[in-house]
């Protein structure tokens, strides 16, 4: 059941009791987020700032979260690394 009220949507997914019945449900809708901002980032959908935006986290905590997740959040190359060492290096 999906429901649409003033910009934010509400969705009811069915849980099994045993894996859910240690944590409030404030726990478990936090961690559904947090697990759907990281993944809409994963697919590039949407940037680090706004995941962590949607989740109340600052970004340096939403950073931390994908990258304990196997999320990278940094996905320079290394010629762009390098380009950037010798940028710093010229300074």
């Amino acid at each position: 059941c999906m429901e649409n009220q003033g910009g934010i949507m509400q969705v009811a997914i069915e849980l099994p009791n045993d894996i859910v019945e240690f944590q409030s449900i404030e726990i478990v809708k936090q961690d559904l987020a947090l697990a759907y901002a990281m993944l809409l980032y994963k697919k590039g959908k949407i940037t680090l700032s706004k995941g962590a935006s949607l989740v109340g986290l600052n970004l340096m905590s939403f950073m931390q979260f994908c990258s304990i997740n196997g999320v990278a959040v940094i996905d320079d190359t290394e010629e762009d690394f390098l380009s950037e060492i010798a940028m710093i290096n010229a300074l």
